[in-house]
């Protein structure tokens, strides 16, 4: 008869978990390796696709230069060996003789939510050091800024950026355009889209006017406004001070029937607002709806 000691027993035993969970790992590893990642609802987002530009091309509003996109306003600039890219070799400027933008229209289902990430930088060596751009789809729009203050041409500073906005229709428009006057602005790389809820398809639209609580509250960062109309109509949202002066107006313009959401970047017109208590001023048709929101550092 053959007798094993209780320390060889917990050996074994010890063993075999080790082997169980080296074998879990592995079966994770495999799993992921087979799941595809997120497509790009975008169609040549990096700007790789198209002709040569040598150092840098400028190119019209409305030009097919590069595949996918068309410039908008003032034209663009497709972007070589100018400076560094975020990925690849290309990217865009939006500064032309002006403000400038560049575009793409794509398929989208009405009320789903989309994400798009993007690469910002600027014109390096250039003048003001902070650079200002906007984002815009289906009536909504993000503004973004780009400092460029020790940035060179071998390494612009590119930073991500993450943008969200619910679609109105079964096809949208997004452009990404300068915001400041001048022959140097913002620059734009690497750009992906990604479809992220479905939560409010087949929604119908509310039968009111509802401003939800703006969140994160408190923040730090960039806070959203979240609000719903039962039909269209000329939206104003304001961000108020404390002693009811305006900090920066979100948006004042058009939007569709059904649920929107606008993000504040924590920004006054040329400044960063400093910690404390504000307020989220929402009208429409007449109507006011206000929603309190504290700023942190």
């Amino acid at each position: 008869m053959t007798f094993v000691s209780a320390a060889s027993r917990r050996v074994v035993m010890l063993l075999t978990m080790l082997l169980t969970m080296l074998l879990t790992m592995l079966a994770l590893s495999c799993a992921l390796a087979a799941t595809p990642a997120s497509a790009n609802l975008l169609t040549n987002g990096s700007f790789e696709t198209g002709p040569d530009p040598g150092t840098s091309v400028t190119m019209g509003a409305g030009a097919t230069t590069v595949t996918g996109w068309f410039p908008t306003r003032a034209g663009a600039r497709y972007v070589s060996t100018l400076w560094t890219a975020a990925s690849g070799y290309r990217s865009i400027a939006l500064n032309t003789t002006g403000a400038g933008g560049i575009a793409q229209t794509f398929a989208t289902l009405p009320h789903a939510r989309y994400n798009v990430r993007f690469y910002l930088a600027g014109d390096p060596d250039s003048q003001p050091l902070i650079k200002t751009m906007s984002v815009a789809a289906a009536h909504q729009r993000g503004d973004f800024t780009a400092d460029i203050t020790g940035m060179w041409a071998w390494d612009p500073g590119w930073n991500p950026h993450n943008w969200s906005f619910l679609a109105e229709s079964t096809f949208t428009t997004i452009e990404f355009y300068s915001t400041m006057t001048g022959t140097t602005g913002a620059t734009l790389d690497s750009v992906s889209l990604d479809l992220v809820s479905l939560a409010a398809v087949g929604d119908p639209a509310p039968s009111h006017l509802e401003f939800s609580a703006p969140w994160p509250n408190p923040s730090r960062g960039v806070a959203r406004f979240a609000f719903a109309m039962p039909h269209a109509a000329n939206v104003k949202l304001t961000v108020l001070d404390l002693a009811g002066r305006v900090v920066r107006v979100l948006h004042d313009a058009p939007l569709a029937a059904g649920e929107h959401e606008l993000p504040w970047d924590g920004r006054a017109a040329d400044r960063a607002a400093p910690p404390g208590l504000y307020f989220a001023e929402l009208r429409v048709n007449g109507e006011r709806i206000v929603r309190p929101l504290v700023r942190i550092e």
